[in-house]
């Protein structure tokens, strides 16, 4: 389990290394940090952290300090909530700064609702209900303007001790095909850099 775990920071890491190093080659400077999502993410309300998140150690590292400000994710949301959360800056700046790098990170806790809550839905349906949810979400940031926007994969959520069916691990590989058709196919994204 540990090892799974370090392995799936590694590879988060890994991709947001080589996401940015794109962003410095091609001479983007970034601006601001947004970020949209699940407990991963949320610095402001979440009580299950046991120390900085992932988020405040960016910020200093693309030149400027964390703002808690631009942190719209939220602790026990799921990816329906993240498109609230989109729509909530939308509803304050309508136009999106387009130096400023955007993370939508959720999608975990559709899995764990689901096994909370089942549900007559079939897994892939779920799955790609939530993929297509972030989708939108990175839709209507394009139409903001955004130009920088970091989508990751879920994890292997099987190694989750709660998935002893199976249904994580099914959904993580559903709705990360999913995600990435979605992002690869919306030819809204073009002048974006995902």
């Amino acid at each position: 389990m540990k090892n799974t775990t370090y392995r799936t920071i590694s590879k988060f890491f890994i991709t947001l290394i080589f996401f940015l190093t794109d962003l410095t080659v091609n001479a983007t400077s970034i601006s601001s940090l947004y970020v949209f999502g699940d407990p991963l993410s949320d610095t402001g309300t979440s009580a299950n952290r046991n120390g900085p998140l992932w988020v405040e150690y960016l910020a200093p590292q693309l030149g400027f300090s964390y703002d808690t400000t631009t942190n719209f994710a939220m602790s026990g949301s799921n990816t329906p909530d993240i498109l609230n959360q989109v729509s909530e800056l939308q509803d304050t700046t309508p136009v999106a700064d387009p130096n400023a790098l955007y993370v939508l990170w959720d999608g975990a806790n559709d899995v764990f609702q689901s096994l909370i809550f089942p549900s007559s839905m079939p897994t892939e349906t779920i799955a790609i209900n939530a993929a297509n949810n972030i989708n939108t979400g990175v839709d209507i940031l394009t139409s903001m303007g955004a130009q920088n926007i970091f989508v990751p994969n879920l994890p292997d959520l099987g190694f989750v001790p709660a998935d002893g069916t199976g249904f994580a691990a099914h959904f993580a590989e559903v709705f990360n095909t999913q995600l990435q058709s979605n992002l690869a196919l919306n030819m809204n994204f073009k002048n974006c850099r995902l």
